[in-house]
């Protein structure tokens, strides 16, 4: 879940960023091309809305998950019959 948190910051920042434009002048050839290098890798903003929805949606799921396991494990512990330290005698009138 963790996991998906930080990607989910990243894809959101990453979004802003396209969203913003340029922002701001670049200078140096190298910061240029990284800049056209990461304009053209990225996903449109339509894309990375999409994933962020995704990302929310298992993270949500994933959540779910956890806090029914939860319960499940405090149940069990509730549920389980206390086991007597004195076991039956066989063969005794």
């Amino acid at each position: 879940m963790a996991e998906l948190t930080c990607q989910n910051n990243a894809l959101k920042a990453q979004l802003s960023q396209l969203r913003a434009g340029a922002g701001g002048d670049i200078t140096g050839t190298s910061q240029v091309a990284t800049k056209t290098k990461e304009a053209m890798s990225a996903p449109p903003p339509a894309t990375l809305e999409m994933r962020i929805a995704e990302l929310n949606r298992q993270s949500a799921e994933a959540r779910d998950k956890l806090l029914r396991l939860i319960e499940q494990q405090k149940n069990s512990l509730v549920v389980s019959p206390a086991i007597s330290p004195i076991t039956p005698q066989q063969g005794e009138p």
